[in-house]
């Protein structure tokens, strides 16, 4: 819980008691952890400036996939006396308040205002009780003009630790907003955005954005978009193109809400050839007696998982690197070997290393999708079958191994393709803290709504969104580096450039052309 509108010490402990009051098998088990709740409520209720927000965070790191009621119970004790103790923590050192219109802001917070008051309340609040002086500044940034309004106009104003200050300004435009204090050798900064009236799409706007996808799915995703939209501070230009350019990337144009098993041989070459997933592909070796090649399986243990690999059976891979893995796929008889066979002298045809061929250009250097038959080649049971998916994704995101077939039950779904079992239960968590009335389970019964309810899905990616804080991300503008910034932690694609990249470039500025004005 939070505190309310306008909330202070006393319904901040109120609050408080009454989540305690639901934890006592947790808290009973533990005499020591409840004294160190009681002194850090001490001094969490003088400073009256906590949430809850790390508290959650920390519940979803201590909380495994296979977690009993027990454990569960015992990392949330532990959590609330680690969270606690850290906003204890952090009110002796001090954090800003900013008040408009009677609500309190928070960082990254879009708030609409609409109201003629030009009044700003600022205080710094510290467990400090003595009367000493900070310098603050007031910063916007005017969304219709691009310039900038500062209080005060040049330099630092100044206020007394744990006194509100009002200030009242010429206006409050629409706009970016940041204050800044200086306490000590350490600065506070609190950002958020104030918009006149709550931003919608149309579908008109998204048509524009997905020509190809039909106006029933145009329909429903606009009204779960705008319906949900605020709860999460979606609420800007920028953050929903970001978010509507993603889904879209993800899906195939909003379509899509189930990730394709269907790769070619190619494809998987492609986007799976590397060492980690080597167990994929078959080694072509040359018969020293008949001089014909035979493919020779890469070997695993389907039952077992070392740490987040899948271990390897006897079989030596012979190639080390993920460009050499494509070379040899895309390799082709295109050398000959003079030998004698049957005593005759014979020249055979052989493969020919290659060392062009990248993730990049492999469709051009390949032209058949279809190719399966050089130094490596990709196993048939994974080709254009689900069963890939028990591979590449088995010991990894929360998933158990190969033949568990995690893999393939936990592929991405929804409009945001949320992979793997762990991934499936941070956003059911977080689900279930946001909506008590309304729990859902999609590491489990749920997860086939994430396909099948639009709402469902649109609400579960921005859930997902608010998990991996991507408004922040999107706040740095639509241009390259920021839209692949967003696509790599959607697509947990890593250091490189995300999976589909080039249309989540060209969705998110579609979609920022079509909504900026």
């Amino acid at each position: 819980k939070q505190p309310g509108k306008g909330g202070g010490p006393s319904l901040f402990a109120w609050e408080l008691k009454m989540f305690l009051t639901e934890l006592p098998e947790c808290l009973a088990e533990s005499k020591d952890q409840l004294e160190t709740i009681k002194m850090n409520l001490v001094a969490l209720v003088d400073s009256a400036s906590t949430e809850f927000g790390d508290f959650k965070v920390l519940i979803r790191q201590k909380v495994d996939n296979d977690a009993t009621q027990e454990e569960v119970d015992a990392a949330v004790c532990e959590a609330l006396v680690e969270s606690l103790s850290e906003m204890a923590a952090a009110a002796k050192k001090g954090r800003l308040v900013v008040t408009i219109d009677n609500t309190t802001m928070t960082d990254q917070k879009v708030f609409i205002y609409a109201g003629t008051d030009k009044q700003v309340k600022i205080k710094f609040e510290i467990s400090d009780n003595a009367a000493t002086k900070v310098p603050y500044q007031l910063a916007a940034t005017i969304e219709s003009s691009g310039s900038k309004m500062n209080y005060p106009q040049t330099g630092y104003d100044t206020l007394l630790y744990n006194q509100e200050k009002e200030i009242v300004l010429d206006s409050i435009p629409q706009g970016k907003y940041s204050v800044v204090c200086k306490a000590g050798k350490k600065e506070y900064k609190l950002s958020f955005i104030i918009r006149k009236q709550k931003l919608e799409i149309t579908k008109e706007q998204l048509k524009k954005i997905f020509p190809n996808t039909n106006d029933a799915r145009i329909k429903e995703v606009v009204e779960a978009i705008n319906e949900y939209s605020s709860a999460f501070d979606i609420g800007t230009p920028e953050r929903m193109a970001h978010f509507i350019g993603q889904i879209g990337a993800e899906t195939g144009g909003l379509v899509k809400l189930k990730e394709s098993f269907l790769y070619s041989p190619r494809a998987i070459a492609k986007t799976f050839g590397s060492t980690q997933y080597s167990h994929l592909f078959e080694n072509a070796v040359l018969d020293s007696s008949t001089y014909k090649y035979n493919y020779n399986p890469i070997n695993f243990d389907e039952n077992k998982c070392d740490g987040d690999e899948i271990p390897r059976g006897n079989t030596v891979l012979l190639y080390k690197t993920s460009s050499e893995i494509k070379n040899a796929y895309a390799a082709i008889k295109s050398d000959t070997l003079e030998v004698i066979l049957n005593k005759k002298t014979t020249k055979i045809p052989v493969y020919k290393n290659r060392t062009d061929v990248t993730k990049d250009n492999i469709e051009k250097m390949v032209k058949d999708s279809d190719y399966n038959n050089g130094l490596l080649r990709v196993k048939s049971k994974y080709i254009r079958s689900l069963t890939l998916f028990d591979v590449t994704y088995a010991c990894r995101m929360g998933n158990d191994n190969v033949a568990s077939k995690d893999g393939s039950t936990f592929l991405g779904k929804g409009f945001i393709h949320i992979t793997g079992k762990g991934g499936y239960k941070e956003v059911s968590i977080e689900w279930n803290m946001l909506y008590p009335n309304d729990k859902k389970e999609f590491h489990g019964s749920d997860i086939s709504l994430l396909e099948t309810d639009v709402k469902i899905a649109i609400k579960a990616s921005m859930i997902y969104w608010k998990i991996k804080n991507l408004n922040e991300y999107a706040d740095t503008g639509i241009n390259e580096p920021s839209i692949d910034d967003v696509g790599r932690i959607v697509n947990g694609s890593g250091k490189g450039l995300p999976n589909g990249y080039s249309d989540r470039r060209k969705y998110s500025r579609l979609a920022y052309s079509n909504i900026k004005n």
